[in-house]
């Protein structure tokens, strides 16, 4: 069975478009699971449009992790 790792690995080798898929196929699950307040929902869904219209745009976990380490620097 895979792990949460192993998906993620793999995640991170898909386009960004069936990334976006996946993340919001992954919310609509936790949804159905944790009961999420109205304004988590309305929060999700403003980053989702954001996402969907090109308003923001996703950066690699490389980035992420540069810019981690140089705060903490």
């Amino acid at each position: 069975m895979n792990t949460a790792a192993d998906i993620f690995d793999h995640a991170m080798n898909l386009s960004t478009e069936d990334k976006t898929l996946l993340v919001e196929k992954l919310l609509l699950s936790l949804q159905r699971e944790l009961p999420l307040s109205d304004e988590w929902l309305v929060e999700i869904d403003r980053r989702v449009q954001k996402r969907r219209s090109g308003e923001s745009q996703p950066i690699s976990q490389t980035q992420v992790h540069r810019e981690i380490e140089a705060l903490l620097e």
